[in-house]
């Protein structure tokens, strides 16, 4: 049969590579036969009426000449529908969608940046807006104050030259009474003078040096004197009658004595370092007149109370063997009724005539405050506690002389009520505070 003549856009199709042909052109114009639709189709077959007109007119076999490079290229294939499971080729991507991620990112960070830019200028255009009545109200009010700032300066620099004058005027009669009293001062008076202040000057300064030193010397002081007056207290109670057998009166008897004569020497010796409270009924009515200050009173009744119990312990050590082995023993003697009466009588006592001393500066406090303590001990009922340490020290002790735990706490309470009872009648009555005795 004879062949087929391509026609002239077979040639230039096969002429043309398929992918410059797609580069150029990005969408192929679809034939007649290609068209998705029958409109497509019909619209398709107008465009191309010489196509279905025009037929190839068949000739006689001749000899075939050699053919060139165009005849010899293949004519293009029409597309048929591919049997079902076969994978799609992948279509060809052209110049325009086929960018550098490089480039598409820095786009997008380009549009964001205006996006992001383009709100914060609309907010800050918005807030600026808001807030311009108030900046324009602020800047009134300035505007306003000005003239009346204005004329402050003007006065306070008009008023610079009389100040000046002043000034000068204040310093010339200064130099002139310093200059005065140079030439009227007489040396030998000046000497004088210091001559006979310097003996106050060096009290004064070691006042104040013996304030400011360290207190250990005064807590030891206390706590001592506390240790040994009770032991002045329980060890005559226990030689007299639990170990010579002596009646009870006889035993109080002695111990009044050995209480009076240990607290006067006490007084004498420790007096002038610490004021030998050895009391915490005194520490609380010095603290409450002033005479000494609160964070030293408080050290005081702590260094008091420890030594009261050591002088128990101390006062059962030299007993100890003699049928009496105990350091500690919880006493069990009552004392109730006019006792707790007889303890409020006794402190007041006791800290109305220290104070009392004190007013008139008495030299011997050892003396009347020991005949004091040792009478009331032989009078009173309770035989005289009034001292909250040695009222602690006497519950802890087997000896005539202790007090049951429930009455010692009755005790310490109606001599802290005498403290107060005390301070206020010794205000009344002396009208003056006086510094306690150092």
């Amino acid at each position: 049969m004879p062949k087929k003549l391509p026609s002239v856009k077979g040639l230039m199709n096969n002429a043309i590579p398929a992918s410059v042909e797609a580069a150029a052109q990005p969408e192929q114009e679809k034939t007649p036969s290609q068209a998705r639709d029958p409109a497509e189709k019909e619209t398709a077959d107008k465009a191309q009426p010489d196509k279905q007109q025009k037929k190839p007119v068949r000739k006689p076999a001749k000899t075939a000449a050699p053919k060139t490079a165009k005849e010899t290229a293949p004519t293009p294939q029409k597309t048929t529908a591919k049997p079902a499971g076969t994978k799609p080729e992948k279509p060809v991507e052209t110049q325009a969608e086929i960018q550098p991620p490089a480039t598409e990112a820095l786009f997008t960070a380009w549009n964001r940046f205006l996006k992001g830019s383009g709100k914060f200028l609309s907010s800050a255009t918005e807030r600026s807006r808001a807030e311009m009545p108030g900046h324009l109200l602020t800047a009134r009010d300035f505007l306003a104050e000005m003239p009346g700032r204005v004329r402050t300066a003007w006065d306070f620099f008009a008023e610079m030259p009389g100040r000046a004058r002043t000034a000068r005027d204040s310093l010339s009669r200064s130099w002139g009474q310093a200059t005065k009293l140079a030439s009227e001062t007489n040396l030998e008076s000046v000497k004088a003078l210091a001559v006979e202040r310097a003996p106050s000057v060096r009290t004064a300064v070691a006042k104040s040096l013996t304030a400011a030193e360290p207190d250990h010397r005064k807590l030891l002081a206390e706590y001592l004197g506390s240790m040994i007056l009770t032991i002045a207290v329980i060890s005559p109670l226990i030689l007299s009658h639990n170990v010579f057998g002596a009646s009870v009166p006889m035993a109080l008897v002695m111990d009044a004595l050995a209480v009076a004569f240990v607290y006067f020497v006490l007084i004498e010796v420790l007096g002038p370092v610490s004021g030998c409270h050895v009391n915490p009924a005194i520490t609380a009515a010095m603290i409450a007149t002033g005479k000494i200050d609160a964070r030293s009173g408080r050290r005081y009744i702590l260094a008091q109370f420890i030594g009261g119990l050591s002088g128990t312990v101390v006062s059962h050590l030299m007993f100890f063997g003699e049928g009496f082995f105990s350091l500690f023993t919880v006493s069990d003697t009552v004392r109730t009724g006019g006792a707790y009466l007889s303890e409020v009588f006794c402190t007041f006592l006791l800290i109305l005539t220290i104070f009392g001393c004190q007013h008139r500066k008495s030299k011997q406090t050892g003396l009347i405050v020991g005949f004091l303590v040792g009478g009331l001990m032989i009078t009173v009922s309770s035989t005289m506690f009034g001292n909250p340490q040695v009222t602690l020290a006497r519950m802890f002790t087997f000896a005539i002389g202790g007090v049951r735990i429930f009455d010692g706490l009755v005790f310490i309470v109606a001599q802290a009520a005498a403290v107060w009872l005390a301070v206020f009648v010794a205000g009344h009555l002396f009208g003056e505070r006086q510094t306690a005795k150092e």
